[in-house]
């Protein structure tokens, strides 16, 4: 998954650079425009770092793991991959929250950054309650989706129940991280990840 960033970073420099060139072409000018490149790395450089201490705890979970075999080890990853697939309607409120609350900051307008903030509550607690039931009474299901290994689905279903109540705090941090972002705190987040 760490090359997976590397790539992902790499990327990302490719389509800033491709993005920049279609801005501003070569006759234009050809100098990096200094407070824009220092707003892309103050924001940018918190953010993976949040994403690099996220993997950093998932290789030392993985880790403390291994001692119990393969089939736990094997387990714990399918595990994950069945919970993705509900979390993902959780992942949308970063970006949902994050484009609310700069708008309400951008036109200076409280009642819409109050009612947005409001209203993914609302929301993101409704999509943590159907994941989180769905995790409670569907794990096997759900790892069955990904495996027909039996042992693998019996040991996997128990990370899917531990996981339940922890569908809530994760969209609450999403809603809750596109917030601080917009309003200025870039740095918060990250160390939001570190706590946790």
């Amino acid at each position: 998954s760490l090359k997976t960033q590397y790539f992902e970073f790499v990327i990302g420099i490719v389509i800033l650079l491709i993005a920049y060139r279609r801005m501003y072409p070569p006759a234009v000018s050809a100098a990096p425009d200094a407070s824009l490149l220092r707003e892309v790395v103050t924001v940018g450089l918190p953010s993976a770092a949040e994403s690099l201490l996220f993997n950093a705890a998932m290789i030392l979970v993985s880790r403390a793991l291994l001692p119990y075999g393969t089939d736990c080890y094997a387990a714990y990853h399918l595990g994950i991959q069945a919970e993705d697939i509900c979390y993902m309607v959780g992942l949308a409120f970063v970006t949902t929250s994050t484009t609310l609350s700069a708008m309400a900051v951008g036109r200076r307008d409280g009642e819409l950054y109050r009612s947005s903030f409001r209203e993914l509550l609302r929301l993101g607690t409704a999509v943590a309650a159907a994941s989180a039931l769905i995790l409670l009474l569907l794990p096997v299901q759900l790892m069955r989706l990904l495996t027909d290994k039996s042992e693998l689905v019996d040991i996997g279903k128990y990370y899917l129940y531990a996981m339940v109540p922890a569908q809530f705090p994760q969209v609450y941090n999403n809603i809750l991280n596109g917030f601080a972002r917009s309003s200025g705190h870039k740095r918060l987040p990250m160390w939001v990840t570190a706590a946790g």
